[in-house]
């Protein structure tokens, strides 16, 4: 009687362990990318939108890193990180009005 009582105790405890929801957490390797940088979720950063620059902060979404930009205008205190090519401002915002996501191609 007594092993059969262990038994289900081992059971029952073994199904708990299997059936026990796990913490999931990011990875080291999940990043949001910005102009070829590989940047940690949480990172803060000025980013240019259709309202002017925004601080953005790398985030998820479904289960993917992306980008959710705020309403809040960038300060001083927010990084700006620079793109690792040497890119004209002229160059970039004219590349960035002309492909932007929000007009149909």
């Amino acid at each position: 009687m007594v092993r059969i009582a262990l038994t289900i105790v081992v059971v029952i405890f073994g199904f708990g362990l299997i059936a026990a929801p796990q913490s999931v957490q990011a990875g080291p390797t999940c990043t949001c990318q910005y102009f070829g940088q590989h940047l940690q979720v949480g990172t803060k950063i000025c980013m240019k939108s259709w309202k002017g620059l925004r601080v953005a902060t790398c985030g998820f979404e479904l289960n993917n890193t992306s980008w959710k930009i705020s309403d809040k205008k960038c300060q001083q205190s927010v990084h700006l990180y620079a793109p690792k090519q040497r890119v004209s401002v002229a160059g970039l915002d004219l590349f960035l009005n002309n492909y932007s996501l929000s007009k149909p191609h």
